[in-house]
């Protein structure tokens, strides 16, 4: 099989930027009306504002400047460029997965990646990417959860079903169930 390669979309990468300033000029506002006002509850919740969606505009802009793959399949695993927690560089072997499913949350769908071993997945992971992923596991998620929302003509239901087909191929070529 060759390498199914999921892009992404540049369009929906500036939209979401534009969405984070937007978001962390309203904090700004709220901080300064609350400093104006002398309303401190007002410019606590500015600043969190503010910490919260700098941080995540920081990541944004990141994923931007690193490269065009959003995921990548291959007939020995996958690599995950989804979101600011994913895998990155690290190829996750299909030896290593036990199941894959599509998980809802609000409105919200994420392609879910349940390991065989969790813990020594989690063990490789920093500091914060351990914290997520056992909230993930916590709440009956996979420890990989890849989000499609930067995704470029793909869908969650496409990609599981690439997913799948390449991880029924491994297993029948020999690879454990």
């Amino acid at each position: 099989m060759s390498d199914f390669i999921v892009y992404k979309s540049r369009l929906k990468q500036i939209s979401f930027v534009l969405m984070g300033i937007f978001l962390i000029l309203i904090s700004v506002g709220g901080g300064t009306a609350g400093w104006q006002e002398k309303s401190w509850g007002y410019v606590l919740l500015g600043a969190l504002g503010v910490a919260f969606f700098s941080f995540f505009e920081f990541s944004l802009i990141r994923m931007f400047f690193t490269g065009n793959e959003l995921l990548i399949l291959t007939d020995k695993g996958f690599y995950d460029f989804s979101s600011i927690i994913a895998t990155r560089g690290k190829l996750i072997p299909w030896s290593s997965v036990q199941m894959i499913q599509i998980i809802h949350t609000g409105r919200w769908k994420y392609v879910s990646v349940y390991l065989k071993d969790s813990e020594a997945f989690a063990a490789s992971q920093s500091r914060l990417r351990r914290m997520i992923n056992k909230s993930n596991l916590n709440g009956g998620f996979g420890a990989i959860n890849i989000t499609l929302q930067l995704a470029k003509h793909r869908d969650d239901d496409e990609v599981l079903k690439q997913m799948e087909d390449r991880l029924g191929e491994y297993r029948k070529q020999g690879g454990e169930a």
